[in-house]
């Protein structure tokens, strides 16, 4: 893995992002274009026109064979070098395989500005414009998802994007993350958060629990465990995990919370603090957060502030905390005038998810799970939402392999997106909040005993969705998808009984408000999102009042 590819669509930002990365890695720099165009001396609509686009492929092919087969370079390829399967396997061989990601707006936006630095190719060069764009990317978008890594864009400079693919390039790298893989293991390495301070490896499989002391192996995991579930999931799963966890050798001590929402406050953080106090838990000890994301929250805040700071393990058994609540170190309390208000980030060591926990769940709860992942696709990944589209049958009966593949893809879209973001700072991770400005008011608004998450999410994205439309931004085609696959996975699009003042003031509270602005997320397309905070607040009442009926 000496080399770097950077694929994607025109006007994502190769070659303009490329020579920044070999500059911080000390690395060669070559531009596949530049050297087809200085081959030929003409420009690359000249070559599709005069020779070929059969005689431009073949000199791609040949030039990133040779430059592949070196060692320490940063390659940008052409949008359509992914699509031959005898290239992709090249650069699998030959290095780290990084897709630039941008939104078709974006794209045209930068094509057609007057300091456009790409050609326009040929493909585009007879019909410029949004749908173009988006139909070719459509058909290239399935090997550009084979990359080993994917950044957006959109929200960043350059340099930003720059910084993060050397960033990610030397997680797998100079950290050598092959450490994380082994092959006698069931649990596979589903994704990985890059942060600040290391990395967090995030493994996901169907039946692994027997996996966790190989996993623990190759943790710095000293000290004693503090094992914390509620008494719902202590009662199916925690002797099992115990016994894994002292097979390493390590002394652990449990303790079970009342479950649910309207338990997530600091009274039972209080009882926590004590117990841990009576156990004489030290700095070098760790916290396991066993259970759904009421727990993993809880445990994860008192990871983040007991003692300064003890070690973190998240070990989900819901579905909506593993494709969302356990991924991104989130931890946080609840406030009877909102949801999480207080709060850290907090990265785990290590993230276990064994999918096969999700036969033991409520069908209620296993339906919130699905909006979250169902989020992601619509805000980032077409291709999933289309998988929950066309296969929903076997994901409603939890289907053994497609679960675990749609889990693991989920969790590798979150891990990527907080990867670039992890602390809200870029915009990057505020999309994945669809849904949730409502949701979060709701759920504050009925005290957190009427709606599961996922549900308040589910009708926080119908929200979302209408005043997108209303803003002429979400097409009423995807407004449909979207209240279908809602459906189908029986979840609620619509709320009543709920005061809508106290959802307003809940949402006026909310953590992406900024000053008297919300930051709504608004869809362009499947697959799309994008960040709007002029969203007038008569078009929110109306909305909410549509909701309500």
């Amino acid at each position: 893995m000496n080399n770097i590819f950077l694929v994607g669509f025109s006007g994502t930002g190769k070659s303009e992002i490329g020579p920044i990365v070999s500059n911080i890695l000390s690395y060669k720099f070559i531009d596949l274009d530049t050297e087809i165009v200085k081959y030929f001396n003409k420009s690359i609509d000249k070559i599709f026109s005069e020779d070929s686009e059969e005689v431009f492929r073949m000199k791609e092919s040949e030039l990133l064979e040779y430059y592949g087969s070196l060692s320490q370079f940063v390659i940008a390829t052409g949008g359509g070098v992914v699509t031959n399967n005898d290239n992709y396997e090249l650069m699998k061989s030959n290095g780290f395989i990084v897709c630039l990601e941008a939104t078709p707006q974006t794209i045209f936006n930068r094509l057609t500005s007057e300091n456009a630095k790409d050609e326009i190719r040929p493909v585009l060069k007879d019909n410029l414009s949004i749908d173009s764009i988006m139909n070719i990317k459509n058909k290239r978008q399935q090997y550009y998802a084979k990359s080993d890594w994917t950044i957006h864009t959109d929200n960043l400079t350059p340099y930003q994007s720059a910084e993060e693919v050397s960033k990610i390039y030397n997680t797998f790298v100079n950290l050598d993350a092959s450490r994380f893989i082994q092959k006698d293991m069931k649990a596979d390495l589903a994704g990985m958060v890059t942060y600040s301070n290391g990395v967090c490896p995030i493994y996901s499989g169907w039946d692994i629990y027997a996996d966790i002391p190989k996993i623990f192996s190759q943790l710095d995991i000293q000290g004693n465990l503090f094992l914390i579930s509620d008494r719902n999931v202590y009662s199916l799963y925690g002797e099992e995990v115990e016994k894994c966890i002292a097979s390493t050798g390590k002394k652990v001590f449990s303790h079970e919370l009342e479950p649910g929402e309207h338990n997530k406050t600091f009274d039972s953080i209080s009882n926590v603090y004590s117990w841990l106090a009576e156990s004489k838990a030290q700095r070098r000890d760790t916290i396991v957060a066993l259970g759904g994301g009421v727990v993993g929250d809880m445990a994860g805040f008192v990871a983040a502030t007991y003692n300064r700071g003890l070690g973190f393990i998240q070990i989900p058994t819901s579905l909506a905390a593993m494709v969302d609540a356990s991924v991104g170190g989130k931890t946080a309390v609840d406030l009877p005038e909102g949801k999480n208000l207080v709060g850290a980030f907090y990265q785990p060591k290590v993230v276990i998810a064994d999918v096969s926990t999700l036969k033991s769940l409520p069908h209620r709860e296993t339906m919130e799970g699905w909006a979250e992942a169902i989020k992601h696709g619509l805000i980032l990944d077409k291709q999933l939402f289309e998988v929950f589209e066309n296969r929903y049958q076997e994901l409603l009966n939890l289907e053994p392999n497609l679960t675990t593949d749609v889990v693991k893809r989920s969790i590798q879209i979150k891990a990527e997106v907080v990867s670039q973001d992890e602390k809200e700072t870029r915009g990057i991770r505020t999309l994945l909040n669809y849904g949730h400005t409502i949701g979060h008011g709701l759920e504050a608004a009925t005290g957190y005993h009427q709606l599961l998450h996922g549900e308040a999410v589910s009708i926080g994205m119908m929200g979302a969705a209408m005043i997108g439309n209303r803003m002429g931004v979400t097409d009423s085609s995807i407004l449909e998808r979207q209240i279908s696959i809602l459906k189908k996975f029986d979840l609620p699009i619509s709320f009543n009984n709920i005061n809508i003042e106290s959802i307003k003031s809940a949402m006026s509270l909310d953590k992406k408000a900024v000053g008297s602005s919300i930051n709504w997320v608004l869809l362009s397309e499947i697959g799309h999102a994008e960040v709007n905070s002029n969203v007038d607040n008569s078009v929110v009442d109306n909305v909410l009042e549509e909701l309500s009926s």
